[in-house]
């Protein structure tokens, strides 16, 4: 017996499996739902690759050997850990997943929208651990190496083709100062002659307008100068140096929910790039078959339906 296992049909254990459970060539046929024929030649190439004794020939079928059996403890012990993958693929429930989800998200999306994206992921998922962290240097190489489930980024970012990407939201941009801002007192609509003479804070978003200010080209475009006097990464040091110092801030009408102290008003532009950022969902292409993270995608995109504004 000179078997080698990079060229054996391994298709000829699931027939051995059932022939030992029957003893019977017949109702291996009709378990398998092939041919008699078909059995009878797998059984023939069974005791080619492992001796003429491996099945012993009866009055009313066959009767396994010792090899037989093992092989039978073997093919089921090779199986059951492939059905149980199979079976958890196929009926995969949010609700019973007691496993890690990891998110990684833009710096000002998490701060803005973390409440509503935990509230949906634990009540879809209510077993599972969530990671939700920010978008940092090398947070993109993370996400194509499969380290992470999910990210949420603007859509201009530019996110490789390797990553699956579905549209979730579209941001429109304000202007935000505080309520208690003496010259906004009553104010609707702002020119750039007013902007003008006001200083400005600048959101920093990782890999995003660290480098190159949005703003600074939008007030030059219209001939002034952009007196940024702060740039930042917290959203709450933002908020808390636009109370105190009467300054101005572009940003999401979203951010006075979080900071009542503020108001918001229209911009006076029409650039796009300025007013509105689309956001997408993204992940693996090859992951796009997976219950999980269909069943992440689908949440995600749900809890942004519901925003209104």
């Amino acid at each position: 017996m000179k078997t080698r296992l990079d060229e054996f049909d391994l298709n000829l254990l699931r027939i051995l499996r059932v022939l030992v459970a029957t003893k019977s060539t017949q109702k291996t046929a009709e378990q398998l739902n092939i041919s008699q024929t078909t059995v009878s030649r797998a059984l023939s190439r069974l005791r080619s690759e492992f001796g003429e004794q491996l099945f012993l020939r009866k009055a009313h079928g066959v009767e396994p050997s010792f090899l037989a059996y093992k092989l039978a403890q073997a093919c089921e012990d090779m199986l059951t850990p492939i059905s149980h993958v199979v079976e958890t693929y196929r009926d995969f429930s949010p609700s019973t997943y007691g496993g890690r989800i990891s998110l990684l998200i833009n710096t000002y999306l998490l701060e803005v929208f973390s409440q509503e994206l935990v509230t949906a992921l634990t009540e879809a998922f209510p077993k599972a651990s969530l990671e939700l962290d920010y978008w940092k240097e090398g947070s993109l190489e993370k996400v194509c190496r499969g380290e992470v489930d999910y990210c949420i980024q603007f859509q201009n970012y530019g996110l490789p083709q390797e990553l699956h990407q579905t549209s979730l939201f579209s941001i429109r941009n304000t202007l935000l100062f505080a309520g208690s801002h003496p010259a906004f007192e009553g104010v609707t609509h702002l020119g750039w002659e007013e902007l003008a003479q006001h200083p400005i804070v600048q959101l920093l978003l990782p890999e995003f307008n660290e480098r190159n200010s949005l703003i600074s080209q939008v007030y030059k475009r219209e001939g002034y100068e952009a007196d940024i006097r702060l740039k930042t990464h917290s959203l709450k040091t933002a908020c808390y140096y636009l109370t105190t110092r009467n300054a101005i801030m572009i940003g999401s009408e979203y951010i006075t929910e979080l900071y009542p102290e503020l108001r918001s008003c229209p911009l006076p532009v029409r650039d796009d790039a300025l007013i509105t950022m689309n956001l997408v969902g993204s992940f693996l292409q090859t992951r796009r078959s997976s219950p999980l993270h269909q069943a992440i995608n689908s949440v995600i995109q749900s809890c942004f339906s519901s925003l209104h504004k």
